[in-house]
């Protein structure tokens, strides 16, 4: 009897315990709540914004709608420790990112985690990516040759592209005219679907 006396105390503790561990219903639960940041290039982990020690730059999708740049080079060029360089006519000019006075073979670009520089030059021509299928651009700045290798001395900028939308056709158009008869037509298209084919 005294075994089961005591068993019977300890289940009450037990018991006790976990009802005093459930969360009291609030009203607050109906309001959606804001999540923060996360940066995945920094350290290769998602860690917030704020806690990561590297000076970081994320430029998102509004701020890339909101932009009249027309490359990631223009996009960028506003950011501190960020200069851009072309080579060649504007037509067929090359673009290269440069961070905190490296060359552009001391800064590595990724395209969706994938780094892009060319293996001969270690440059990596950024002209090629149109910026309305960017969701968001993230620069690391400083030193990351211990996460990405040698290409990464002076920072990392990794640009990660829209994810394709399911069955989905895009056509785009446009066309400009500037100074010194400069002159641009663009035409792209797209098209995604999911299904079977058979």
């Amino acid at each position: 009897m005294k075994k089961h006396g005591w068993t019977a105390v300890a289940l009450i503790f037990m018991f006790s315990g976990a009802m005093a561990a459930e969360p009291q219903n609030s009203k607050d639960d109906s309001v959606p709540s804001v999540l923060e940041e996360v940066v995945v290039s920094a350290t290769k982990t998602e860690e917030k914004r704020k806690d990561i020690s590297n000076s970081v730059i994320l430029v998102d999708s509004p701020d890339i709608e909101e932009s009249p740049a027309k490359s990631v080079g223009e996009l960028l060029a506003n950011e501190p420790g960020v200069d851009w360089r072309t080579y060649g006519d504007y037509g067929g000019a090359s673009e290269t990112i440069q961070i905190r006075g490296m060359s552009a073979n001391g800064t590595q670009v990724l395209l969706n985690g994938v780094n892009i520089a060319s293996p001969s030059l270690g440059t990596a021509d950024v002209s090629k990516v149109p910026l309305n299928n960017i969701e968001r651009v993230e620069v690391v700045k400083g030193s990351g040759s211990l996460l990405y290798g040698s290409g990464a001395m002076g920072g990392t900028v990794n640009i990660i592209t829209k994810s394709p939308k399911r069955d989905q056709i895009d056509l785009r158009a446009g066309a400009g005219y500037g100074t010194q008869n400069t002159y641009e037509l663009t035409a792209e298209s797209g098209m995604f679907f999911f299904g079977d084919f058979g």
